[in-house]
């Protein structure tokens, strides 16, 4: 028998199927900067709770909880460095 696990790059969660996951990158490129040279991507597969933590999922509410406003894109690109930063160290 072979069992396959799919674990999330962001917070290892553990799931034996794949339809919960996703794929996210983030690139960084400067343009027309010498100083940054070419530009870089990073790929990573994180769970559904990840993705809708960030808000690039919408979360499901339940009718007792109050709407919240999603994240702007430009918190969540800056949520998504921030990360990306902290585990490159």
């Amino acid at each position: 028998m072979i069992k396959t696990e799919y674990i999330c790059d962001r917070c290892g969660a553990v799931q034996t199927t794949v339809q919960q996951f996703w794929k996210v990158a983030v690139t960084v490129s400067a343009l027309e900067s010498p100083a940054f040279g070419s530009s870089g991507m990073k790929f990573g597969q994180w769970c559904r709770a990840c993705v809708e933590r960030i808000g690039l999922l919408p979360k499901v509410q339940t009718k007792d909880e109050s709407p919240t406003l999603p994240p702007t894109l430009e918190e969540m690109i800056r949520e998504i460095i921030r990360e990306e930063v902290e585990a490159a160290r």
